[in-house]
């Protein structure tokens, strides 16, 4: 029997990058990792690429001769289909064209699906959350006054998170201060969030000397704007709208945003970006989502700040700024 599962692009390439088995006679010969084009898909589960068809699905096949013969399906094969955004996914999960969709499903058709009687909708921890990262790599090409840990502490301040949840992610999530979702073993419930005070983030930058300019737009004590652009996959229609309103409230104490929703393909080409053989960060602020397993610690890995060479880290994180 056929079992379809559909998704959007960025799902294959997730969870494929969270293997961590690669075969030496393949990986020895790549000195650079981040130019490998992923083609032919290296793996090392229970399935096996047998079919991809680029932006269209892929065909996953038990693989006899893996070592657990336990965990192979009980199905000839696994289609992936791929759609530009989660509610075009969705419309073929109601039309009965294929049996699962992920990552998850929008908000807008939430109550669609639970009052259809083919389907049981249930709520549990998520293990997704989006974030805002902003661009600190020492060779980035972003603006540099968010290599200021002032004006990172201050824009925090500058957002009321519990609200953006409640309007973009009615009912369907939950505000967190810290880069692991609540499903997560290392979750910790204490870490708390910044409250919201724009007369506080204006104190801060006021203090730091950040002067608001002629043309309402502060400016750093070396005459740098702080004007910024945020980017975000349009296909999360909610972090639109999040950001959308981040860029009002800093709008308000002389903070220039400007959003760009984009493909997530064209995010990763602005983001990381190939200098000589060295990988620079070249935006100033995104907002992205992050899955991770309820029992994973290797996601604290982003935070290592040679991870911006194998597209993981999009802020480049460093403790020294």
């Amino acid at each position: 029997m056929d079992f379809v599962v559909v998704s959007v692009p960025l799902f294959f390439y997730e969870a494929a990058s969270s293997i961590p088995i690669v075969p030496k006679h393949i990986w020895s010969q790549v000195k650079d990792p981040s130019t490998y084009d992923d083609n032919p898909p290296i793996g090392s589960g229970p399935l096996r690429v047998t079919e991809y068809k680029e932006g269209q699905y892929i065909v996953l096949e038990p693989y006899p001769n893996f070592y657990y013969k336990s965990w192979l399906p009980k199905v000839d094969r696994i289609i992936i289909k791929f759609y530009p955004d989660v509610t075009s996914a969705t419309n073929t999960l109601l039309s009965g064209e294929v049996d699962a969709v992920g990552p998850y499903i929008p908000i807008a058709m939430y109550q669609t699906l639970a009052k259809d009687p083919r389907f049981k909708v249930f709520k549990a921890s998520g293990t997704m959350y989006f974030y805002l990262a902003f661009n600190v790599d020492p060779e980035g090409t972003g603006n540099p006054t968010l290599r200021d840990r002032v004006v990172r502490e201050a824009l925090a301040y500058a957002m009321d998170v519990p609200y953006l949840c409640s309007v973009a992610w009615p009912n369907y999530s939950r505000p967190i201060a810290n880069p692991v979702p609540t499903s997560n073993m290392f979750y910790n419930p204490n870490i708390k969030i910044r409250p919201f005070n724009l007369s506080l983030v204006a104190k801060m930058l006021d203090e730091a000397g950040y002067r608001v300019g002629p043309n309402g737009i502060r400016v750093s004590p070396t005459s740098v704007e702080m004007k910024y652009t945020i980017l975000v996959p349009n296909k999360f229609s909610e972090a639109v709208n999040a950001v959308q309103l981040i860029a009002k409230w800093w709008s308000s104490i002389g903070v220039s945003a400007t959003v760009k929703a984009m493909d997530t393909g064209s995010m990763s080409a602005i983001i990381w970006q190939k200098v000589g053989n060295r990988t620079v960060l070249g935006h100033d602020i995104d907002i992205w989502d992050w899955f991770v397993n309820p029992t994973s610690a290797t996601f604290f890995e982003i935070f290592l700040s040679d991870r911006k060479l194998l597209g993981i880290s999009d802020p480049g994180y460093n403790n020294r700024v």
